[in-house]
């Protein structure tokens, strides 16, 4: 718990009864449904780093135009596009009606904060160009 921002825990993770009020939404991907359990006990360097997804995401949704769109995909979102690069954070796809760009997301903070890894993700890149 992080006790200077007591809601986080609150923010970050639905309680074991969401399950069964998602279900009867229609969610039906069991995977989806068992990690509601598992999101208590992972570690706040991992949260911390999946709320600033979050802010980027309400940031990039408050700039929208008129008449555009946005996709937003997360790593679980990608999963099973194998031609897109491998352990991004996000896909961005903003579209306008005439033009669309895209971007690859990667966050380097201190969930990442690996030697190398900058090096491997721009090799990365390279490779998928």
């Amino acid at each position: 718990m992080d006790s200077k921002d007591i809601t986080k825990p609150y923010i970050f993770c639905l309680a074991s009864r969401a399950r069964h009020f998602l279900e009867e939404l229609g969610y039906t991907d069991k995977v989806f449904l068992n990690r509601i359990y598992k999101e208590k006990k992972l570690s706040a360097i991992y949260k911390n780093h999946l709320l600033f997804l979050i802010d980027i995401y309400l940031f990039f949704k408050s700039q929208l135009q008129k008449n555009s769109t946005l996709n937003f995909c997360t790593r679980q979102d990608l999963e099973g596009f194998d031609y897109l690069p491998k352990e991004i954070d996000a896909y961005i796809e903003l579209s306008d009606g005439k033009n669309t760009d895209r971007f690859f997301l990667e966050l380097f903070d201190e969930y990442r904060d690996k030697t190398g890894i900058i090096r491997y993700s721009t090799r990365k890149y390279f490779d998928y160009f």
